[in-house]
């Protein structure tokens, strides 16, 4: 699970950064569809890998009512993820942070699904 302190001092640092509460919101709703797939397939954050990140996506398509799987809903998914991981490897809560890009780069190859 992700804790609440990284998940709001992610949050937190994105504000610092300028990003407007519409797209805080848009990163949020990303953020807890990826801790309710964490809690359907009881596996830990920092453990996961490319495959489980792309089963991530395959699963909110599959469960969550406004998520659909095109380039542009997925991009956006995995680009906040990505930051979230890059975000919690520097606060030394996980190892490694490519898990993410991995998944991007084998689902978004070539622009297409």
């Amino acid at each position: 699970m992700l804790g609440r302190e990284y998940a709001e001092g992610f949050l937190r640092h994105k504000a610092w950064h300028g990003v407007g509460d519409s797209d805080l919101k848009r990163d949020w709703l990303h953020i807890l569809m990826l801790c309710i797939y964490l809690g359907h397939c009881d596996r830990c954050l920092g453990d996961l890998t490319a495959d489980d990140i792309i089963d991530a996506v395959a699963w909110c398509g599959r469960n969550v009512a406004d998520f659909s799987v095109d380039y542009a809903s997925v991009k956006e998914f995995l680009d906040i993820l990505g930051e979230l991981f890059v975000f919690l490897k520097e606060k030394h809560a996980i190892t490694s942070s490519l898990a993410p890009h991995l998944a991007k780069s084998q689902l978004l190859k070539d622009d297409a699904l």
